[in-house]
């Protein structure tokens, strides 16, 4: 069968040669290939006025030869990424004196972000002198600033300030108290999530002056928010303006309800929601649902019932979804697969039951793995009909048939929460092997624990993963790789040049000198290596000449961190930091705060 592609930019390519039982991915695979190959894009192909869906072979539909298919080019639209408040979620940047915009007097910054700045507290006297009565916007996420510096700087702030974002530093009550005494008057966003503070009561004072004002809120993975638990609801009663909010993390049931209550009933403008890890009750989701009308971004955990879906299908603007699912049955497939999004990222989760005799057990319950692999055909006629065009996946095992639908618009694939090796995944490698067009676009993997990874089949996913920037190979014990995965590890090499984030922990290398000092000359843009555990003798005697720690200080300028494990590496982590500006310890442990 020849086919011809129309695009609204006016070009036509084709004829081009197809089989009659290819499927439409199939399709937009190979177009993807030929014409955007390093492009996060997917082709969408409109005939008699619909998208054609992606699983359906072009046999099974009204194509014939010698037609022309109308093509969009549809871009990849990630969320952002997720992370504790012990986690970097924000490149790191190498301090420099940023370039001051929007200044409203002369010499003066309007807007300052100096964000993920590694080592910003060797600069504070520069930072400080930037804060002036002009100042509109300050960014200063994820710099590790403590409490005493903090304080200092808060206090600078003018009164007029409109933006505030400071995430994952560590922000005490104190400093609160400072900020609730700049008297804002026109505070716009406020971000103070991911900072250990351990009272967060200042906040009902603060937004006595802000609320009326404020736009974006960010207070995740703050266990003191919940305390009390109407605290939070009590703030937003005040925000009426309010149309971001982050409270991820937090997944007190009384916090929930009262929250998700106050946000229905006071802040109906919200436009986005970010609340994965909360499991609020399905009767409460509802209503927020029912009154917040404007959702175009939401995240959430603990659906269990397509009524919850369908609530979200009859929000208009809704165009990014990242749920927790606690069931993979058909009917909630089909709901979530006829929602009108752009980006899906799924996570599918169970927990355990657990016996009555373990009441008292203060551990949580197993979480496991919920997989798509019952009825795959019914699983991928879902899937095809799916408008979303980046999609992401963490089951506990993806059957090759349901991929095949998701085909060129997966992003993301993994095993998510398991429940270990008692609950073995199924091998998402070999998985990936049979379906090529699933690999084109795909830009973060991770493998089960438990998994046995063959370098082989490593060997060829790496060869067709080209886009791939995050790959979590990392097993959980020392002995469990039984054979060695070297030629897979050096065609990451020859393949993966987006490499950033490398886990191989624990995975065993029969020469790991040789191996990672050869495949890391092609990672010019790794920011995390750990290859603890990749070799079976001291590091010394592996690799005396220590090539491994030069070919990262002589290839890989961005490198943030490497992780080996063992005694006597001093000489290796002297030469990275001496060679790569950024590299150091996280700022955000809070075991010294």
């Amino acid at each position: 069968m020849q086919l011809s592609f129309n695009f609204a930019h006016g070009g036509t390519v084709g004829p081009l040669d197809f089989e009659p039982d290819a499927l439409i991915d199939d399709v937009a695979f190979r177009l993807k290939c030929s014409l955007k190959p390093s492009e996060q894009v997917y082709a969408r192909f409109v005939w008699e006025g619909s998208c054609l869906p992606s699983h359906r072979k072009l046999s099974a539909t009204s194509l014939r030869d010698g037609d022309v298919l109308q093509t969009l080019w549809a871009s990849a639209v990630p969320l952002d990424e997720l992370g504790n408040d012990r986690q970097e979620t924000l490149p790191r940047r190498h301090w420099s004196l940023p370039t001051f915009a929007g200044s409203s007097e002369a010499g003066m910054p309007g807007t300052l972000d100096v964000s993920a700045m590694h080592k910003l507290e060797d600069h504070l006297p520069e930072l400080a002198r930037c804060i002036t009565p002009a100042l509109q916007v300050l960014d200063i996420r994820q710099c590790g600033l403590r409490a005493g510096c903090l304080r200092n700087l808060f206090a600078k702030l003018p009164s007029s300030l409109k933006e505030l974002r400071a995430s994952r530093n560590f922000i005490t009550p104190e400093a609160v108290d400072t900020l609730c005494d700049r008297a804002f008057t026109g505070l716009r966003v406020l971000d103070v999530g991911y900072s250990h503070c351990t009272d967060c009561s200042g906040l009902d004072r603060l937004s006595g002056m802000i609320g009326g004002t404020l736009e974006e809120l960010v207070v995740g993975d703050l266990e003191a928010v919940a305390r009390p638990p109407t605290l939070l609801a009590g703030v937003l009663s005040r925000c009426p303006q309010l149309k971001a909010i982050d409270f991820a993390d937090n997944n007190s049931e009384g916090f929930l309800s009262e929250t998700f209550r106050s946000l229905a009933q006071h802040c109906s403008l919200l436009e986005a929601m970010h609340g994965y890890r909360t499991e609020p009750e399905s009767s409460v989701l509802h209503g927020f649902l029912s009154q917040c009308r404007n959702l175009g971004r939401l995240e959430v955990s603990g659906i269990s019932t397509p009524e919850s879906i369908n609530k979200m299908a009859e929000l208009p603007f809704l165009r990014s979804l990242r749920l927790e699912l606690f069931s993979n049955h058909q009917d909630m497939i089909d709901a979530i697969c006829n929602l009108k999004v752009e980006t899906l990222f799924l996570e599918f989760t169970s927990r355990e039951e657990e016996d009555d005799d373990d009441e008292d057990d203060d551990e949580d319950s197993v979480e496991l793995c919920l997989d798509l692999c019952t009825n795959p055909q019914d699983l991928a006629e879902s899937f095809g009909k799916s408008s979303a065009t980046c999609l992401s996946l963490l089951a506990g095992g993806v059957d090759p048939v349901v991929l095949q639908a998701v085909g060129s618009r997966l992003y993301e694939l993994g095993p998510g929460r398991s429940g270990g090796e008692e609950y073995p995944a199924p091998g998402i490698l070999g998985t990936l092997l049979q379906v090529p067009s699933s690999c084109v676009n795909l830009v973060q993997l991770q493998v089960n624990f438990w998994e046995q990874i063959d370098a082989a089949a490593l060997a060829t996913v790496a060869e067709m993963c080209p886009s791939l920037k995050q790959l979590r190979l990392n097993a959980d014990d020392y002995d469990f790789q039984k054979a060695p995965i070297d030629e897979g590890v050096l065609a990451l090499g020859r393949h993966c040049s987006r490499l950033e984030h490398l886990d191989l922990y624990d995975r065993w290398l029969r020469d790991p000198a040789a191996t990672l000092s050869t495949a890391i000359t092609g990672w010019p843009q790794l920011r995390y290596f750990c290859a603890g555990g990749t070799s079976r003798q001291p590091w010394q005697v592996a690799d005396p000449d220590v090539r491994i720690a030069r070919a990262l200080a002589a290839s890989c300028p961005l490198l943030q961190q490497a992780i080996f494990y063992g005694e006597g590496l001093h000489k290796w982590y002297r030469l990275l930091e001496a060679s790569c500006p950024i590299y150091g310890e996280p700022c955000l442990d809070s075991d010294d705060e």
